[in-house]
């Protein structure tokens, strides 16, 4: 009816708050919740100008999960590749955020429209054999495995080039990754030194590639 009053809703506290204004009090809640979940969720990047081993840092964008990247130097598929690489002063982990190494690859004009489907010269017949090892400064083995290339599990980072890593089975492959273990407020010793090796396929192409090792950025 036209002039009658909203009956006030009693409160948990045994209050009486208008109806108007409890659904504005939820409201407020919810949005204030909402805003906390993602202030918390989005993490400041991490510095990487103390970096001091072999190869290329930069950063990985992603305003979410962001991280960085240890790139080395391009060495062709089709023939065979050896490398050692340190790690020295390495950024530092997010919690829960593991270090991960793979093999990357650039796509071509002609190849990059066909994304997520690669080439059929990465992903059939016997590319090539690559093995990565990852050591921490006391020498001791924190993975070690190989794969062939044409198995790979394929992925990409925004604004970033095709990335490839191992198809994890538990009774073939391990992956290539390391989370290190917190106990105690103490954190394992971190990675040193990254050890590659690759043989090339009958049917490698003459490509090039090369190696990453990275933390998070993923979506």
């Amino acid at each position: 009816m036209i002039g009658q009053r909203v009956a006030p809703v009693q409160s948990s506290r045994g209050q009486l708050v208008p109806g108007d204004t409890a659904l504005l009090i939820l409201l407020a809640a919810t949005v204030s919740t909402t805003l906390s979940c993602g202030v918390l969720m989005m993490r400041p990047p991490r510095r990487i100008s103390g970096y001091r081993g072999d190869g290329t840092v930069s950063r990985i964008k992603n305003p979410v999960n962001p991280g960085w990247k240890v790139d080395f130097d391009p060495f062709s598929l089709a023939r065979a590749f050896a490398g050692r690489y340190t790690l020295d002063d390495l950024p530092k982990t997010w919690w829960r955020n593991g270090y991960e190494a793979g093999l990357v690859v650039a796509l071509t004009p002609t190849e990059e429209p066909m994304w997520p489907r690669m080439p059929t010269s990465l992903t059939s017949g016997f590319v090539g054999t690559l093995a990565l090892r990852l050591y921490d400064r006391a020498g001791q083995m924190l993975f070690d495995s190989q794969t062939e290339v044409a198995t790979l599990n394929w992925s990409r980072h925004i604004d970033d080039q095709p990335f490839g890593a191992v198809n994890w089975s538990p009774t073939k492959y391990s992956p290539w990754s390391y989370s290190p273990h917190r106990k105690a407020d103490l954190r394992d010793l971190p990675p040193l030194v990254l050890q590659v090796d690759y043989r090339p396929g009958p049917d490698a192409p003459d490509r090039p590639a090369r190696i990453r090792f990275f933390m998070g950025g993923e979506e």
